[in-house]
């Protein structure tokens, strides 16, 4: 389904294909930014999936903030005749769901912890924004048996401090993920994200195994970068494999950062850092990283950086794939020891 703002044709489209043989239910908007519905409307489209559609596995539902409603008109107000109850009553009857791509409203309230309860539900995509303090303090205390399914989370920050609000809710739903991708899309928050808020409680995620960040701020910031490297030190305490930072830099330089890249990454096979810049000097860091294979960074090697005697970068024996990221610039000249593939 392909639309803009129209909670009006939302209803109708689903109105007019849901059955019991529709599984699948994708939202895409014409201006590029996710779609969305009143929380209405919601609820009267997922009244109607729930009572038609028993194989439902795949579903995009973002309501707007509820003061949508506040001041129907229009053929909005039509929609008000077909309004039963919010939209979260119906989530525990999705039983069959595997994947839901929603706002954080959905999981404000009990949404969270109904979701938690779906049996199959495995892949969940999340755009977060503020809740209110009444919703945060509810989750305080949530069952360790919620998303006992879940493998797979993608949160994307589009607003400031949206991790403050989502921290408990976030510590229930890693339990069991193996993969968590975190994209943050606004310049203040991205501090919030790597810092007490976000970073710390990835030991939240015992079965962690693909990590990635992506940076793409709304303003004129094109990097961001991690100023402190100890934020990473929680993640020594997972079986990470694959770890990808896109648009966000680590520092490599001073002797602690050996130390603290080989602790929180012992085990990390593929490390894309495709916006920390490097010398090679500053590739020592990496020689600590016991079973790295695959390593993506921007190199800025000069004649003039290189010591007489082209000291060779000894990454062990497990390093194969040195990736040189877009714009990199290093001399052929250099022989890597142990690498047997150089990409640009």
């Amino acid at each position: 389904m392909t639309t803009d703002h129209d909670s009006w044709h939302f209803v109708l489209w689903v109105r007019m294909f849901a059955g019991e043989a529709l599984v699948n239910v994708f939202c895409t908007s014409r201006h590029g930014l996710h779609f969305s519905v009143s929380p209405i409307a919601s609820s009267i489209a997922l009244k109607w999936l729930v009572d038609h559609c028993p194989r439902l596995r795949h579903l995009t539902l973002f309501p707007t903030d509820p003061t949508a409603d506040e001041h129907p008109d229009g053929e909005n107000i039509l929609l008000h005749f077909l309004y039963e109850k919010p939209f979260q009553s119906y989530l525990n009857c999705l039983q069959e769901l595997r994947e839901l791509t929603c706002t954080s409203a959905v999981l404000e309230g009990e949404g969270l912890k109904t979701l938690g309860q779906l049996p199959f539900l495995e892949r969940l995509i999340v755009y977060s924004g503020r809740m209110s303090p009444a919703v945060r303090s509810a989750y305080e205390e949530l069952s360790d048996d919620l998303f006992s399914s879940l493998r797979y989370l993608r949160w994307t920050s589009d607003g400031p401090d949206s991790s403050i609000d989502w921290t408990d809710g976030l510590r229930v739903m890693l339990r069991k993920v193996t993969t968590c991708e975190l994209e943050i899309n606004d310049c203040d928050s991205a501090a919030t994200w790597t810092s007490g808020k976000f970073f710390p409680i990835i030991p939240c995620a015992p079965f962690l195994e693909t990590f990635s960040v992506e940076y793409n701020p709304h303003c004129a910031c094109s990097t961001y970068r991690l100023a402190d490297l100890s934020r990473l030190i929680p993640f020594g305490q997972l079986s990470l494999q694959s770890v990808s930072f896109s648009k966000m830099r680590i520092p490599l330089k001073g002797p602690e950062a050996s130390k603290i890249l080989g602790s929180a990454w012992s085990k990390v096979t593929y490390l894309n850092l495709s916006s920390t810049i490097a010398s090679l000097g500053d590739l020592l860091a990496f020689v600590h990283l016991p079973r790295l294979e695959h390593l993506v960074i921007h190199l800025v090697i000069t004649v003039d950086g290189i010591p007489e005697g082209n000291v060779e970068p000894d990454f062990g024996l497990s390093l194969h794939t040195l990736e040189a990221s877009p714009n990199s610039s290093a001399p052929s000249s250099i022989h890597w020891r142990q690498v047997r593939s150089i990409s640009r």
